[in-house]
């Protein structure tokens, strides 16, 4: 009679050597019940490790911040990390400056490399010769280049702020050094008749932030440079969604003991056709910090739409506010760049010419300001009845 466990190819691979002696029985007992042993180990890990983070979504406020670049979202999460995780900040402005210095010596490079290749079997003019001593004065701007790419390519790498500051704080000094010395040399060059001919040409191909660099040169190469909001958000290739960790530490009157939380801030870029990525974010969010930038009544939306940067946001504002996901997040709204919105209507700039609804009310920040806001809750109100409406129509 077959045995029910012939056709099963994990029964058979179990099964026991029918000629197996007993201190080979012992042996392979020994191996199973380590084998078990292991995988026992194992499942507990991962049971303690689960543990462990719903132990530590306890004290965890998850807060997501949605508008434009220039809404004043970076300078509000600027402000929280360099008060509440100052050492952390200092090491990324670190590794800023280090990413804006190489990117301003491969542009350099770049222009070095085309005026070679447009001398090669030229006969030297006087000013030709001059250019060519120029060229060899930047040619340590060379090995700098290979030198900040390791400084770049070890903080990539997980290395604590103190031991890369004890590895590389000379590579960087020494960086510094020479760039500093090029400055002339650097703007010489670029203000250069012969490379304005090559960029009208085609003949050197740059990346986007390069012309910025070269047009902020004088600080960039400073010794004290520290790279600014703007320089970072030239430079950084910016993914739908940042996230970020603060800690905040609160001390006890009684005990004189100290709690801490961490907030997970989520910097969500708000392009409308990439808000399908935001979904895994928005779920167990305490509050939406939303900023509009109050000042771009008059500025085109970055999408290429015919909607003002104002219209652009308050459409998205109206999309959050009806989004059923997040009927039990708080929303927070904040009008920005109220000091550019004045500096405009000084000069006489008509809101109306842009905003047809703003109609004939008066054209001062204050009214402006007002009529915004109460578009803002105005969407919120009818919204939240149109919630409540739909829920009672689905219960009938």
């Amino acid at each position: 009679m077959m045995d029910p466990g012939d056709d099963d190819p994990f029964a058979i691979f179990l099964r026991h050597p029918k000629d197996e002696s007993n201190a080979e029985r012992v042996a392979r007992e020994i191996r199973e019940a380590e084998a078990k042993k292991r995988s026992e180990d194992i499942d507990q890990e991962i049971v303690e490790e689960k543990e462990r983070l719903m132990r530590a979504e306890e004290f965890q406020t998850r807060v997501a911040l949605l508008g434009g670049s220039e809404s004043g979202k970076f300078e509000m999460i600027k402000n929280l990390r360099m008060h509440h995780g100052r050492e952390e900040w200092n090491a990324e402005l670190a590794k800023w400056r280090c990413v804006i210095q190489l990117k301003l010596v491969k542009s350099v490079i770049i222009i070095l490399d085309a005026l070679e290749a447009e001398g090669r079997g030229e006969r030297l003019t006087a000013i030709e010769e001059l250019r060519q001593l120029v060229l060899l004065r930047l040619a340590p701007l060379r090995r700098v280049e290979q030198n900040l790419r390791r400084v770049i390519n070890a903080s990539a790498e997980e290395i604590t702020p103190a031991a890369l500051d004890a590895q590389w704080q000379k590579e960087r000094e020494d960086a510094t050094m020479v760039i500093a010395m090029c400055r002339e040399d650097i703007k010489s060059v670029w203000m250069g008749e012969k490379v304005q001919l090559l960029l009208t040409e085609g003949k050197i191909h740059f990346e986007d932030s390069a012309k910025f660099l070269f047009e902020g040169v004088d600080r960039i190469t400073s010794r004290d440079y520290t790279p600014s909001d703007e320089d970072v958000a030239h430079v950084r290739l910016r993914p739908v969604v940042q996230e970020c960790r603060i800690k905040f530490q609160r001390s006890f009157d009684s005990t004189g003991g100290v709690s801490e939380t961490e907030w997970r801030i989520y910097d969500i870029a708000t392009q409308r056709m990439s808000k399908n990525a935001w979904i895994p974010y928005f779920e167990g969010l305490l509050a939406i910090m939303f900023f509009v930038d109050i000042s771009g009544f008059n500025k085109p939306s970055l999408d290429g739409s015919r909607l003002t940067r104002l219209e652009d946001s308050f459409m998205l504002w109206r999309t959050i506010c009806g989004s059923q996901l997040l009927q039990e997040t708080g929303l927070i709204l904040f009008l920005t760049n109220c000091h550019l919105l004045q500096q405009k209507l000084e000069l006489g700039i008509q809101v109306k010419d842009y905003v047809p609804s703003y109609g004939d009310r008066p054209n001062d920040v204050g009214r402006v300001v007002e009529c915004q806001l109460s578009i803002a809750v105005i969407v919120v109100t009818l919204t939240l009845q149109r919630l409540q409406t739909s829920k009672t129509t689905s219960k009938l």
